[in-house]
């Protein structure tokens, strides 16, 4: 899948969710309805197939920027969360952009 076709890369515009954090390695996005209602996603702004593909830096501004998208959800006084990674479509990947759900 090219980037202008990807839904989580940010200037093919098909993004659907409310962006609340932006930066050149991450944004987060927020879904307002649905499974997922005031929970999000962090997404990585290059576009890459797996987490496999994380560079150093944007692990190291990953691990920084954690509290801050957790304290997103916290806001919506959530019962729990989830973080992991679906990798390949076997294993429950359907969009080909590396991706976390929180």
């Amino acid at each position: 899948m090219s980037a202008k076709l990807c839904p989580f890369c940010l200037e093919s515009n098909l993004l659907n969710g409310k962006i609340l954090y932006q930066d050149d390695f991450w944004y987060y996005v927020q879904f307002e309805d649905g499974e997922l209602a005031h929970g999000g996603m962090i997404i990585t702004t290059r576009h890459i197939l797996t987490p496999f593909e994380i560079n150093e830096a944007e692990w190291r501004k990953l691990h920084r920027l954690l509290p801050k998208f957790k304290a997103l959800i916290d806001e919506h006084d959530p019962d729990g969360y989830n973080l992991g990674w679906n990798i390949y479509p076997t294993a429950g990947q359907n969009i080909a952009h590396a991706q976390r759900p929180i």
